[in-house]
């Protein structure tokens, strides 16, 4: 499973599980940050940036590694994401704790034990702490990771357009250049990069929530990448993890008294099963 909502986040939550979940808030931006340890050749705040090709990795001689951010002052956290990684390939779990003032607490059911090394979320009820970390074990647990996030997450009040729609994890993209003799054998075909895409459509969005909330996402989305579920109850394996290159631009969709929005946005998908995270290719 790629997105874990816990039993407190759905008892929280008011919206409805089919719309979409995005999580581009970063709180390790400006944060100290803090591991168990630090393999040879990773890097401490690696998991800080939507690089994907630089990673942090414990030592394997620490049993249950974690990675921590600490705040400067009491801060509400509700998600936690990660990409780029190889948990589910080293058969561990992920947890969350926090710090509530006296000591480490687990978040209550934040267990997840990846199937695979696809981008996950873990979604959980609004805490204010001073720090958070994710925190692993099992198998042989020292798995490479480069991309955390924590923050809030943010819940889209109307769901992404199914008619139409492609789902990322098949509109895969290819630059290929073919290779065919002066007579024309086909003599096979060099694939020069590859990836995955997804078009997001959302509809009638009221115009003040667009201003006061998700324009914080779009400026966001213009320097970093970001995490989202389009539809986390009816797909929970469809987590993706990417960028947007081009402007995200609302577009007025209904006047009168309730004014509303519409908006679409394109983004490309970091595909980790076909891309080696920390190749140089």
């Amino acid at each position: 499973m790629s997105i874990l909502m816990t039993p407190a986040y759905l008892a929280a939550t008011t919206i409805p599980l089919h719309h979409a979940r995005i999580g581009y808030e970063n709180l390790a931006r400006g944060a100290v940050i803090t591991a168990s340890s630090v393999a040879p050749g990773s890097y401490l705040q690696a998991p800080a940036s939507d690089q994907t090709w630089e990673w942090w990795q414990a030592t394997a001689a620490h049993p249950n590694p974690w990675w921590c951010i600490t705040f400067t002052t009491p801060t509400v956290v509700n998600y936690f994401a990660m990409a780029a990684h190889e948990v589910g390939s080293a058969g561990g779990t992920i947890w969350i704790q926090y710090d509530s003032g006296a000591g480490w607490v687990d978040v209550a059911d934040s267990y997840l034990t990846p199937t695979d090394d696809s981008s996950i979320m873990i979604l959980f009820e609004d805490i204010t702490c001073n720090a958070i970390r994710a925190i692993g074990m099992g198998g042989s647990f020292s798995p490479r990771i480069s991309v955390m996030q924590f923050g809030t997450i943010l819940e889209m009040p109307r769901p992404v357009k199914w008619m139409g729609h492609v789902p990322a994890i098949l509109n895969r993209n290819f630059d290929k250049r073919p290779n065919v003799s002066e007579r024309g054998q086909r003599l096979g075909s060099s694939l020069i990069r590859q990836g995955l895409s997804g078009q997001f459509d959302v509809a009638n969005l009221g115009e003040y929530w667009v201003r006061s909330t998700f324009d914080l996402f779009i400026r966001n989305s213009m320097r970093y990448g970001y995490f989202i579920a389009w539809r986390p109850d009816q797909f929970p394996d469809e987590v993706l993890y990417g960028w947007t290159d081009d402007p995200i631009k609302p577009v007025n969709s209904q006047g009168g008294v309730n004014r509303l929005m519409s908006v679409s946005w394109g983004m490309d998908c970091f595909d980790w099963e076909n891309v080696t995270a920390w190749s140089s290719s």
